[in-house]
């Protein structure tokens, strides 16, 4: 990361993908005429793999370009296939599947050294007139200004003071974090709530028209975060001692509306069931006002060690 970025203009930078003639062999799926090749970048900080969001925002931003700008991502069902290795590029393949007079669709493969780890498809909706409806009420809690910051949560919960996580978003916990659960039965549930916003200013989106990419390509980052923290807390699993792995299986996000990331949103989840090492994990995104703008579903890969 350079000197001068912060952790969100770094992100920015990472997810912004380039046309790319890919050298190696090509994957056999689609034509020259209809699909486009990107390549963006995996954070070279941390260990792997890379981070499910950010391959979610980099392939869906991918998706979005090759689209016209009067269509809006309302929907994307994501597959992780191998773990991302960081500081490695990532090379796109986007497959232009239909385009109609409403709606357009994408299918994107990403390729880390020649080998496939991802793949995305991705529903754009030209915005037409329609009845509203939402039945799910806002959830009754606490605004994110009354609540700790993630790294004051952690200092007070382990006695000893947490340098900033270095993270592009702001997270507020409502409930307890996942290893204060593990340590007391009486915190545990199959329910997390948590404030999140990106953490600082958002520049303009650097391709014209695309303004509303921006926001649904961060706001698929976020939709990662804290989904494998829900599934671990109804069983009181501990991140350091009680898991012999854990991974996104695959991920799908509905767009309801237009939302920006640069204002607080309250992502509220839900463990629905676990069997056979894996959970299904539901979450809603509500702005401060109760209006739901996405809703999520991820399953989740839980391994647990043995008993010794």
């Amino acid at each position: 990361m350079e000197p001068d970025a912060t952790p969100l203009t770094h992100l920015l930078g990472l997810l912004d993908v380039h046309e790319h003639e890919q050298q190696d062999q090509d994957s056999g799926h689609g034509t020259a005429d209809e699909a486009a090749r990107l390549r963006g970048y995996a954070p070279a900080e941390g260990t792997a793999p890379v981070y499910g969001g950010h391959l979610v925002a980099q392939a869906l931003g991918a998706a979005g370009r090759t689209a016209d700008p009067r269509y809006h991502v309302h929907s994307l069902h994501a597959s992780f296939l191998r773990p991302a290795e960081p500081g490695q590029p990532l090379d796109y393949t986007v497959e232009r599947v239909t385009d109609t007079l409403h709606f357009a669709t994408r299918h994107v493969r990403g390729r880390q050294q020649g080998r496939e780890v991802f793949q995305l498809t991705a529903s754009l909706h030209r915005p037409e007139p329609g009845p509203v409806y939402q039945q799910l009420p806002m959830p009754d809690v606490p605004g994110p200004d009354s609540l700790p910051t993630h790294e004051e949560r952690l200092s007070k919960a382990l006695g000893q003071h947490v340098e900033p996580l270095g993270k592009p978003y702001d997270l507020r916990f409502v409930g307890p974090l996942s290893f204060e659960a593990a340590g007391d039965p009486a915190l545990r549930s199959a329910r997390n709530q948590v404030w999140v916003r990106a953490d600082g200013s958002l520049p303009p989106e650097p391709v014209p028209g695309h303004d509303h990419l921006l926001h649904a390509c961060l706001l698929g980052y976020l939709s990662d975060v804290t989904l494998l923290d829900t599934a671990m807390m109804c069983h009181g699993l501990n991140w350091l001692t009680d898991l012999a792995r854990v991974a996104s299986l695959d991920h799908a996000v509905w767009f309801h509306r237009p939302a920006r990331v640069d204002q607080w949103l309250l992502y509220e989840q839900d463990a629905a069931v676990t069997y056979g090492a894996r959970t299904l994990v539901h979450g809603r995104f509500f702005t401060r006002d109760g209006i739901v703008v996405a809703s999520v579903a991820q399953e989740v890969l839980l391994r647990v060690a043995p008993r010794t």
